[in-house]
């Protein structure tokens, strides 16, 4: 899953950005920043928000079964 999948997801899943935002435990205004690119992504932050979404997708799986 890329960077851009993962925001997408998120939104998908829990509704908003703002949501997706509290779910990572950041500010709104910087998970935007880093969203629409106005600021750099490092990779570990990258990562994170992949790995947080698949846990995420997972969860959302499983809770359909």
């Amino acid at each position: 899953m890329t960077l851009e999948e993962a925001y997408q997801k998120l939104k998908s899943i829990l509704g908003t950005h703002r949501a997706a935002a509290k779910y990572l435990g950041m500010a709104e205004t910087h998970y935007n920043a880093l969203r629409n690119g106005r600021n750099r992504v490092p990779v570990w932050r990258a990562e994170y928000i992949v790995f947080k979404t698949q846990a995420l997708v997972e969860q959302e799986g499983a809770d359909k079964k």
